[in-house]
């Protein structure tokens, strides 16, 4: 075989191989990255509540929260009953429409991620933070 269809070759092989190498990165290997990122942010987060604090669920998530498509960010969140043991600062507690704390995502739904949270919010709080995703190239942000 000549040195030219061997580059030729090589060029037909780089093309296809490279943008499914991309695809799967995107789709696959980012996402798991920044998931792993935002279970650390969650046990840092869950490490710095009092032990008293009674937790009802847990949640993570990763995406674009201003939705310009952009960027990738994480956010990690306790959902709590009483709202014992948080900090005042950072509790909300009201319908979710009246809550002016911007470190919850604006492209998140509080009822997808806390599944046992009631319509209304009464006696709910969730705590949460932001954090710095580990790629940008999790395809959930874009």
């Amino acid at each position: 075989m000549s040195l030219l269809k061997r580059a030729g070759l090589l060029l037909l092989a780089a093309a296809v191989v490279l943008p499914l190498s991309a695809c799967a990165y995107g789709l696959v290997i980012a996402p798991l990255r920044n998931d792993r990122a935002a279970a650390r942010l969650l046990d840092g987060l869950l490490a710095e509540l009092p032990p008293e604090t009674e937790i009802v669920e847990t949640a993570v998530w990763a995406g674009n929260s201003s939705g310009t498509g952009n960027h990738v960010e994480i956010w990690a969140g306790v959902l709590n009953r009483s709202g014992a043991g948080f900090p005042a600062e950072a509790l909300r507690g009201c319908p979710w429409d009246t809550v002016t704390q911007s470190d919850f995502p604006a492209t998140a739904d509080p009822q997808a991620l806390f599944p046992a949270l009631p319509e209304g919010w009464e006696g709910y709080f969730i705590y949460g933070r932001s954090g710095e995703a580990a790629t940008q190239w999790d395809l959930r942000g874009h």
